[in-house]
């Protein structure tokens, strides 16, 4: 999970919980990261390098900065200065960590929503699970964007369909949701939902269970 939401004494525990999460769902919900470390490193290592344009010392670096960390005292502000020059640079977590400020301000800075869900998108380009997150909030609202988007929910699983089930099950759940039955059936087949499967087809026409398993046979293909 990219979003860090986190203080610092909250950094191991966090982790832990991230990577059970990524075991069960396999990709997780966004990319796992370790805690910045613990020594100097900021100083005599990220620094140096994220001077001389390195995007990853940049984004440790900014980390460094935003949970007082590695030798550094906690400043939100150079964490994200830092933190922008990497994302710019291109680098996929910078670029979510940096929406996840945007969206909540700091230090009387207001929440930037519209900048954070830019950088959001962004990161969602790069990275599969950012893109089932980024989906799933715009399609339930609230925190941290407050923003509802089924649209461009529907957008980005279709965008992540073919190497997640979970997408795959997420857009049955839309089109059900829509009274779309035929065609939550075709993703729930797709999605190898047997239970959602077996209760639509309790409920739908011998013709309309053919046509949604004939369209789930051809996207496979």
């Amino acid at each position: 999970m990219s979003v860090d939401r986190h203080y610092p004494a909250a950094w191991p525990r966090r982790l832990t919980l991230l990577v059970g999460l990524a075991s069960i769902v396999g990709l997780g919900c966004m990319s796992i990261r370790l805690a910045p470390p613990a020594d100097e490193r900021a100083a005599k290592q990220f620094v140096p390098a994220a001077e001389k344009g390195g995007r990853v010392a940049q984004y440790q670096l900014a980390s460094s900065y935003r949970y007082g960390s590695s030798g550094l005292p906690l400043d939100m502000n150079k964490a994200a200065l830092w933190m922008r020059k990497s994302a710019e640079a291109g680098n996929g977590d910078a670029q979510f960590a940096l929406g996840d400020m945007l969206a909540k301000g700091w230090g009387g800075t207001p929440p930037a929503p519209d900048e954070a869900l830019a950088w959001f998108r962004r990161a969602a380009e790069s990275h599969l699970g950012n893109r089932l997150w980024l989906a799933e909030q715009l399609d339930k609202g609230g925190p941290p964007l407050g923003v509802t988007d089924r649209a461009a929910a529907r957008e980005l699983y279709l965008a992540a369909a073919g190497p997640s089930r979970l997408a795959r099950h997420r857009l049955g759940q839309m089109a059900e949701r829509a009274g779309s039955m035929g065609e939550a059936l075709k993703w729930y087949v797709l999605a190898a939902s047997d239970d959602e499967v077996a209760r639509l087809e309790k409920g739908m026409k011998r013709p309309d269970i053919e046509r949604a398993r004939q369209e789930a046979a051809r996207w496979k293909s």
